[in-house]
């Protein structure tokens, strides 16, 4: 579960009995973003300016209360991401950037007309949302290749969801009817469901 930086500033608190180190934190940065992954760190993106337009991750590890933070990255990167290896992903509105925090490996792929939101499938491919909200995007980092879905017009989305296959589950609406839809990945396939209207 993602926490607001307004989460961690209570929760560091409470763990270390103190609001110093709080203040500390607020007085040099401000927290964009949070992840966590499965050993039990806490991702964070730094603000290092007013502007947001350079930022450093740290992480800390919830364990043994040590902050670990790694290098600037130019640009605004709007969230944090985990795969199932614990890389670090890192969404801008052009391209997706991964981090190995064991061998600090970088990694950038493009994702040219990509919203920055974007999730993670078992197979540790990002699928996210094209900027005009009429197309799902699927980037392969195997490959770095791009596999679009186009919405059938005049239907938008702005939320998505995989399952354990990879499927992509999404939201159609026109603000006039609202579907429910699923691309299954096995044979390319979209399935939709008309959402009854409530009288």
């Amino acid at each position: 579960k993602q926490k607001t930086a307004y989460e961690i500033q209570v929760w560091l608190e409470f763990r270390r009995g103190s609001s110093d180190l709080v203040n500390t934190i607020n007085s040099v940065i401000t927290v964009h973003d949070t992840v966590v992954d499965s050993k039990n760190n806490l991702y964070f993106l730094n603000c290092e300016n007013n502007d947001c337009t350079s930022h450093s991750l740290a992480n800390l590890n919830i364990t043994n209360n040590v902050f670990t933070v790694y290098d600037k990255k130019d640009g605004y990167f709007n969230s944090l991401l985990i795969d199932s290896n614990d890389n670090v992903v890192m969404t801008q509105a052009n391209h997706v950037t991964t981090f190995d925090p064991v061998s600090h490996i970088v990694n950038s792929y493009n994702i040219d007309n990509c919203d920055m939101r974007g999730i993670i499938d078992p197979s540790n491919n990002l699928i996210c949302i094209s900027r005009d909200y009429t197309k799902i995007q699927k980037l392969d980092r195997s490959t770095n290749t791009m596999t679009t879905w186009d919405l059938p017009p005049p239907y938008t989305t702005r939320s998505i969801d995989t399952n354990s296959l990879g499927d992509i589950f999404f939201i159609e609406s026109n603000f006039v009817w609202t579907k429910l839809a699923k691309i299954t990945i096995s044979n390319d396939t979209l399935t939709e469901w008309f959402i009854p209207r409530q009288r």
